[in-house]
């Protein structure tokens, strides 16, 4: 029985290839351009890109996401952008990248969640009526 399973297992995790994200050649066409525009224009249109990550490191990140625009989704690229926005460092109040834009169809989890020395917290929560309603803060 034990053979059995790991034959299923191993004939499964094979096939997990198969299943992977292809782009097509049109839309990967389009997020190669948009990087190299990002890659090309971030340092000439902001004042000091480069006073937390260094050069280096942006060219890294924008080439390693550019490297897997065939195998990522749009909402993987998406975020993959602003993970580079987000490394320009905390003290860059004017560089963002904005998820809630509804064009991206993201959703907001209902938390309000803060980065303290010692970790991070859940500082408030929605709570949830029956039917999924939108009751109030939590805790109340």
């Amino acid at each position: 029985m034990k053979n059995r399973l790991l034959c299923l297992a191993l004939v499964l995790a094979s096939a997990l290839p198969l299943l992977a994200y292809q782009r097509d050649a049109e839309s990967a066409g389009r997020w190669h351009e948009d990087l190299a525009y990002f890659r090309r224009e971030l340092p000439k249109r902001h004042i000091n890109a480069f006073h937390d990550l260094s050069r280096e490191d942006f060219e890294r990140m924008v080439a390693d996401l550019d490297g897997h625009v065939d195998t990522l989704q749009d909402h993987e690229l998406i975020v993959g952008l602003a993970r580079i926005v987000a490394h320009l460092g905390p003290r860059d109040g004017h560089s963002r990248l904005n998820l809630f834009n509804p064009a991206l169809k993201f959703h907001a989890l209902p938390l309000n969640l803060y980065s303290y020395t010692d970790g991070l917290f859940v500082r408030a929560a929605v709570r949830l009526a029956p039917g999924g309603v939108i009751r109030g803060r939590w805790p109340a």
